[in-house]
């Protein structure tokens, strides 16, 4: 389990850092400076989802979809495990209730992050099915994934530091 742990937070660690440093630059550039859906933390339109996406163009979009996507997939899940094995080595069975319950914060964060991923496969797939629900949801979803991994990561730091003291 030890080599797991160590293994899922260095997955995640590596696609993040990908994700930041390489495709963030490219998506910007090819987009003429406009924000990624993910990191969109205001409101915004059909209209400006529909901007995006033709500012990215068809080279643009194919690279989301097949260079950003599976990295974007990796992420969350190596994330997800590497803060679910954290909280088993950090909280014992003495903190079932409290295990379980950073358990699954980090599961819900999981599934809106692949949820919004899919919303954004489906805008950058077929912009015609852009319309404002879809748009108002992966939006309301992208504002839960970021409040539910920021949640489950303060609580996932707490306890090493937590750890980290009790072992000196």
């Amino acid at each position: 389990m030890k080599r797991g742990f160590w293994l899922a937070v260095a997955i995640a660690m590596a696609s993040y850092a990908l994700l930041i440093f390489w495709v963030a630059p490219v998506l910007y550039h090819r987009s003429g400076g406009l924000p990624v859906f993910d990191i969109r933390i205001s409101a915004y339109s059909a209209e400006d989802a529909m901007a995006y996406v033709e500012a990215l163009g068809e080279t643009g979009r194919q690279f989301y979809l097949t260079r950003v996507r599976p990295l974007d997939t990796l992420f969350p899940i190596a994330f997800c495990l590497a803060l679910v094995l954290g909280y088993g080595r950090w909280l014992p069975g003495k903190n079932s209730g409290v295990r379980a319950a950073l358990i699954l914060v980090a599961v819900v964060y999981l599934v809106c992050d692949l949820w919004e991923n899919a919303n954004i496969a489906t805008m950058l797939e077929n912009p015609a099915k852009i319309d404002p629900a879809l748009v108002k949801q992966t939006h309301l979803v992208t504002l839960a994934k970021w409040f539910y991994a920021l949640l489950a990561l303060f609580a996932w730091l707490w306890l090493a530091f937590k750890q980290i003291g009790k072992s000196r």
